[in-house]
């Protein structure tokens, strides 16, 4: 899953492969748990930002896709640097 769209056509398959005993109840209740886990995250990034008074957009919600956290090789170092510059731009 890429982007909030992509998120919305899985949940869709996976209530029908529920529906359809395609997968179990237990799966179904499973991905949708993380699902709305993933939307709260969305969620409370949409508060901060409207807090901060942040206007750029969050790529999640677009329908670009989004880089998986797992795959990026942060170190402590990029995030003070992103941070310093978030910073300067307000």
């Amino acid at each position: 899953m890429q982007n909030m769209t992509a998120l919305r056509n899985e949940l869709v398959d996976v209530y029908y492969k529920t529906k359809n005993k395609e997968i179990t109840l237990t799966m179904g209740k499973e991905l949708t748990n993380t699902a709305g886990k993933i939307i709260a995250a969305v969620r409370t990034q949409i508060a901060y930002n409207a807090l901060q008074g942040i206007k750029e957009p969050i790529a999640f919600l677009e329908d670009k896709p989004v880089i998986p956290l797992s795959t990026k090789q942060l170190k402590v170092a990029d995030i003070k640097q992103e941070n310093r510059q978030h910073k300067k731009a307000r």
